[in-house]
């Protein structure tokens, strides 16, 4: 369902990502170079960006990845789905 949903190109503090949201999942897969990347400091960035392209929140915990790709579950207001 991801890979089929359409991305949303988003900045979040230097970091670019293509982020493709379906029902309650996001994705965020980061596209800029950058050699001293690090999950404990890409992956609040990636799920920023999920948030920001989704207009919904990131489930507690459900925040998964490396410094180049992310997942997470969503949880979204009633008037959003």
């Amino acid at each position: 369902p991801l890979a089929a949903a359409p991305p949303t190109r988003v900045t979040v503090e230097g970091s670019r990502f293509s982020v493709r949201v379906a029902g309650n999942a996001a994705q965020a897969v980061r596209l800029n170079f950058d050699l001293g990347a690090r999950p404990a400091t890409v992956l609040p960035r990636a799920g920023i960006a999920m948030e920001r392209a989704s207009g919904c929140r990131i489930v507690a915990g459900s925040l998964r990845g490396d410094a180049a790709m992310a997942e997470a579950r969503l949880t979204c207001p009633k008037d959003r789905r």
